[in-house]
């Protein structure tokens, strides 16, 4: 009762001492013995000696029942909601608990398999770099190394998930290749960071002017300052890089963003290497700028009089919203999505936080931010809390609003002035001749070079929408059809270009079985590596033709093409013309291993080809028609008889029909008569050859294949 009571007079509980390491539980044991023998009034020294024995004595008889009881409750057969303690703090308390010491407790913790089952060195080992942690402030570069050492520990004792290893393969294979780590990882990451930074400016406005409402400031005007720190915050990251490759080590707070989890995932040296290869060059593009908007936030901070833990919390949540890390609703709907669907959810889906997050930060950027701030408004007047970070939520969704509807006024400007392209048209005549002609889709045009901008996300999914939007809208004739066809088209395009795109196709086939086998088919590419891919388009100066008829046969070809050396046994593809179409327009080698491996963005320069401007000049002053030059189709009807063409005739079909054309159209355009026709005329004449051409080439179809129906 004594003892019980001295540890009550203390202020201290059994259940949080039981919690506590064996250095606290001696310092609590050596202040009741001396509490009580004070309160008993004991002098004699052998007489204290036999009290204090007798108080451990109890003490530690209190301390081993209540640890079997913590011990217990913690692992009884019931539903528990999930605790928010990490991995780490939750093995140090079953140590500090005696734990892995009861035989009944670790069969428990192996049976439950969420917890990692330790050795008596793995313990030792792992408190050395725990203790070894605590010796360094907690935000300190050594303290996080020391902690990452020790939680390399428990999770390489873990077993992996199959869909850990999986997501694995996936990253070596999608992203460990220059294009991706070089320039679009870093760029893209810039391209944010400038975005955001100019949102800042009407940022400042909406903070104040909210401020005189709320009495309080979250975003301040101090370009300077903000620069100066964002310069230390990114040669702080790059260094912290530099050591943890140096230490073997993993300290990033970004190491979620593609879904990496901590410790070693593969149990072979060759992909072990190559899954560290691709974690420390992806964080080579998202560290720095991860600490570079740290230390710019902690400096609006410190102005704004928050410091301390606060000021920490606030400025690692702002700086994980900056690199697309940051816990959206977005994001776990997201994971929660991927999970429903089982496998084939990671199959279209294997990286959703990242995706999900610029999708998150692509609505804030348009109409819908402005929804989501009104909603938070709403909830505000219902009593939600709002203090300097709810408020600075609520300012940078009003900016990026702001913001965005500012880059879609431009590109619509641009858009009038023929510098910005959208989505490729929906007619594959039309599609082919525009890329004949040269013109890329979701582009920049520069003098007579198209240069690619939808790599940069979010905002260049921002422009695309915008783009595509007006281009639908231009269409119409009646306003409101104009602002229907606009609202429909952009937000297609939004879904389009986001990671819900791999829903939609999972969605997307005649039946459900259908949608999950074209999954695991296109998994299969992603599986390829995507850096092969790069190679064998540099080496081979064709494109090549992967239709197939067969869904398989056609998804071999695509693997085929990916693969050096191999992806030259495929046919060459035909341009409209019937002609081989090169790669990068024919450019050398140097240019398209540039093109192909390392630039962020490809490249498109027009073409000047009389015959085939003078066609599609005449398909847009008329309004469609007959005129341009076709491509092959896939499937044929003839005598009430369906057939479906193979890979070498289709080819072939391409060969005879666009040949043919191309040179009646050419001699015809060239002509004296040709000039005097009016544009109706052109089209009726260049229609009359395309006709000709496509029933000359089914005929020499018919005539090798006329007894092969098609099955159904």
């Amino acid at each position: 009762k004594a003892t019980r009571k001295a540890i009550t007079d203390f202020g201290q509980n059994l259940k949080d001492i039981v919690r506590k390491g064996k250095g606290d539980k001696e310092k609590i044991l050596k202040d009741i013995q001396d509490y009580i023998t004070y309160k008993i009034g004991v002098k004699d020294s052998k007489e204290t000696k036999l009290i204090a024995e007798s108080i451990m004595d109890q003490y530690n008889k209190l301390i081993a029942e209540k640890s079997k009881s913590v011990l217990e409750s913690m692992f009884k057969n019931v539903k528990t909601p999930p605790q928010k303690k990490s991995i780490t703090d939750k093995v140090m308390e079953l140590i500090n608990l005696g734990a892995y010491e009861d035989g009944r407790i670790r069969d428990l913790i192996r049976v439950k398999n969420k917890l990692p089952v330790l050795e008596a060195e793995d313990i030792a080992e792992f408190m050395k770099h725990m203790d070894e942690a605590q010796k360094f402030d907690m935000g300190s570069y050594e303290y996080r190394m020391h902690r990452s050492r020790a939680e390399n520990i428990l999770s390489n004792k873990l077993p992996k998930k199959m869909g850990d290893k999986f997501r694995g393969l996936l990253r070596i294979s999608m992203l460990l290749n220059p294009k991706t780590l070089v320039t679009r990882n870093p760029l893209g990451n810039f391209v944010l960071q400038a975005t955001e930074d100019l949102k800042d400016i009407p940022g400042v406005l909406i903070d104040k002017a909210i401020s005189a409402k709320t009495g309080q400031r979250s975003t301040l005007f101090m370009p300077v300052a903000k620069a100066k720190a964002s310069k230390q915050g990114f040669a702080k990251g790059v260094k912290e890089l530099g050591l943890d490759f140096k230490n073997k080590v993993d300290t990033s707070p970004t190491r979620g963003k593609y879904e990496i989890p901590q410790g070693r995932l593969f149990e072979g040296d060759t992909l072990d290497a190559l899954d560290n290869a691709t974690r420390y060059i992806l964080q080579l593009g998202d560290r720095p700028f991860y600490e570079a908007s740290y230390a710019k936030r902690i400096v609006e901070l410190k102005k704004l009089g928050i410091v301390g833990e606060q000021a920490d919390e606030m400025a690692k949540l702002y700086a994980l919203d900056r690199v697309f890390q940051n816990d959206s609703a977005v994001a776990k709907k997201a994971m929660e999505i991927r999970e429903k669907f089982g496998l084939p959810g990671f199959l279209v889906v294997p990286f959703a936080q990242t995706p999900a997050n610029i999708f998150d930060k692509l609505l804030d950027y348009s109409p819908v931010g402005l929804g989501k701030a009104l909603a938070q408004m709403v909830d505000i007047k219902k009593g939600a809390k709002f203090g300097v970070q709810e408020q600075k939520l609520l300012v940078d969704r009003l900016a990026r609003t702001f913001t965005g509807s500012g880059i879609v006024m431009l590109s619509y400007a641009l858009v009038d002035k023929g510098l910005l392209t959208g989505a490729n048209a929906d007619s594959n005549y039309v599609k082919g001749t525009e890329r004949y002609l040269g013109k890329q889709a979701y582009s920049l045009k520069i003098g007579d070079t198209y240069i690619s901008y939808d790599w940069a996300e979010p905002i260049g999914s921002l422009v695309a929408a915008a783009v595509t939007a007006q281009q639908a809208g231009a269409s119409k004739e009646e306003i409101l059809e104009q602002i229907e066809a606009a609202g429909i088209t952009g937000i297609d395009t939004v879904f389009q270009q986001s990671f819900l795109q791999g829903f939609f196709r999972l969605m997307s086939g005649y039946s459900p079985a259908t949608g999950i086998a074209q999954a695991a088919l296109g998994s299969t590419s992603m599986l390829t590596p995507t850096a092969g891919g790069q190679l064998a388009r540099t080496i081979d100066q064709y494109e090549r033709e992967t239709y197939d008829p067969s869904m398989i046969k056609k998804q071999a070809n695509i693997l085929a093409s990916r693969v050096p050396g191999v992806r030259q046994l495929l046919p060459q593809k035909l341009d409209p013309t019937g002609q081989p179409m090169k790669l990068n327009q024919g450019r050398n080698v140097v240019s398209r291993a540039l093109e192909q491996s390392l630039f962020p963005h490809f490249t498109s320069k027009e073409v000047d080809d009389a015959t085939v401007q003078e066609m599609y000049r005449v398909y847009n002053e008329v309004g469609g028609g007959n005129t341009l030059l076709k491509t092959a189709p896939k499937t044929i009807q003839a005598d009430k008889q369906g057939y479906k063409l193979t890979q070498s005739e289709y080819v072939k079909f391409q060969e005879t029909m666009g040949q043919y054309a191309y040179k009646e159209a050419k001699s015809l355009t060239s002509s004296a008569r040709y000039k005097q026709m009016t544009d109706e005329q052109k089209a009726k004449a260049l229609g009359k050859i395309n006709d000709k051409a496509w029933e000359k080439a089914k005929e020499e179809f018919l005539r090798k294949r006329a007894s092969m129906p098609v099955k159904k």
